[in-house]
């Protein structure tokens, strides 16, 4: 008989400590089911002391982490989004979770119930809402703020094991070919106000930003390329045509360009280097003459070099070499320049004219232009009521050109505007050979 009370009690036992088992899991289910995170971290709590009570609220919560999970997954909130950012992640968790859940960077919720062996899977919850509002937030600017910058780079914060993953990569793609577009538009408004540095700096940034958010720029760079070839074909061209109409100065300015949009492109180089053949020799420049003399030490005229110099018919000659009697000087000696051709070119030209306040002068004045030692040009007398006169003469293979100015009688002064040396221009038949 006393063996089979004891029997009895130790039944009633078992069933007294199941009952009590079954009484603490069905607390922590009521917890959980009232989405209060007050009331779980305090059941939770109060078992502390019992490691095998703990152990199924551990089970419970691990169950709730993973619902949650694939909940959150099985919802889609493209619609949502796209007007009201990750207010509507926000609003669906809040709803259906109640205070289980912490706050935006928070550490509230149920994150105090969460044991070792729950840690990685709330980790992997959190880091899909983080995802989820990355994504929502992405939509939002992409749709409705229009500024895809900051949507490429929500839409690169989403993980891979977030459901939306695809379409935010595809969603991404999009908003980097809108980016690139922009871009692009905004680099031809730099390049037609002639900005190409500003332009070339924002392809520059905008490809380093595409690469910081893990995207592949070679679409960008791809179509960098096209426009930098695209317009450095335009100033090539405008450069080419310039330069067909002997502008050299012009053709120079627009190769630069080119160049600059295209630095390793050989042809530009070359022709460039072609250009520059033909810039003229500047011999009003005095920093160009090689010397300046006198015919003798007694002499006391001399070539000054001016900006301007008003002629005898009231035209501002620019670029002036001036003949000028300071002093007494003797009749017919001149001032020799001399400068360095180096045999580069064929003509020099200029304007041979009087200054205004010479007009009424009773003299006359001339220069002489040695090639080599060898006479090569006489120019005509400029005397009272002369007009400026276009001069030119042929200095082909000629090193050195000295040129003598000579006063006749008491002439006061005169001077020679804009004397260049130049390389002639090739023809039609040249250039295409």
């Amino acid at each position: 008989m006393k063996k089979i009370i004891a029997i009895v009690l130790c039944f009633v036992l078992l069933l007294s400590l199941a009952a009590c088992s079954g009484s603490s899991v069905k607390k922590m289910k009521e917890a959980l089911e009232a989405e209060n995170g007050e009331q779980v971290n305090e059941v939770y709590r109060m078992s502390k002391e019992n490691p095998s009570v703990l152990k199924k609220y551990d089970k419970e919560i691990g169950k709730f982490i993973g619902e949650v999970i694939e909940n959150l997954n099985a919802q889609n909130f493209d619609e949502e989004a796209a007007t009201t950012a990750a207010d509507t992640l926000k609003l669906y968790l809040k709803t259906e979770y109640g205070s289980l859940l912490p706050t935006e960077g928070g550490n509230d919720g149920i994150s105090k119930s969460v044991s070792n062996e729950n840690r990685m899977q709330w980790v992997e919850l959190m880091d899909l809402i983080q995802s989820k509002g990355a994504y929502c937030n992405g939509l939002y600017y992409y749709k409705t703020e229009k500024d895809y910058e900051e949507a490429i780079k929500l839409f690169s914060e989403v993980k891979k094991d977030d459901s939306s993953f695809e379409n935010a990569q595809t969603l991404s793609g999009e908003c980097t070919d809108l980016y690139i577009k922009a871009t692009m538009e905004k680099v031809e408004e730099y390049i037609k106000a002639n900005d190409i540095n500003a332009g070339i700096e924002l392809m520059k940034k905008a490809s380093e930003y595409l690469n910081s958010n893990n995207i592949e720029s070679a679409e960008l760079k791809k179509k960098t390329d096209e426009l930098l070839e695209s317009y450095a074909k335009t100033y090539a061209d405008k450069a080419e045509k310039a330069f067909s109409e002997h502008d050299v100065d012009v053709a120079m300015d627009n190769m630069e360009i080119a160049l600059s949009l295209q630095p390793d492109n050989s042809d530009y180089k070359s022709k460039y280097d072609k250009y520059e053949l033909y810039v003229p020799f500047d011999m009003s420049d005095p920093d160009n003459a090689l010397s300046i003399t006198h015919d003798d030490g007694s002499y006391y005229a001399d070539c000054d070099f001016y900006n301007e110099v008003t002629s005898n018919n009231n035209i501002v000659m620019t670029n002036c070499i001036l003949w000028d009697r300071s002093c007494y000087a003797d009749d017919n000696a001149s001032v020799d320049i001399t400068w360095n051709l180096a045999g580069k070119y064929n003509v020099v030209s200029g304007t041979l004219f009087l200054p205004q306040y010479s007009k009424n002068t009773a003299g006359s004045g001339y220069i002489k232009a040695f090639g080599d030692g060898t006479l090569i040009y006489t120019s005509p007398e400029i005397i009272k009521d002369s007009l400026p006169q276009e001069i030119s003469f042929d200095v082909s293979g000629i090193q050195k050109l000295k040129i003598e100015f000579y006063p006749n009688d008491e002439y006061y002064s005169f001077a020679v505007s804009n004397l260049i040396a130049q390389k002639d221009f090739p023809d039609k038949t040249q250039e295409e050979k």
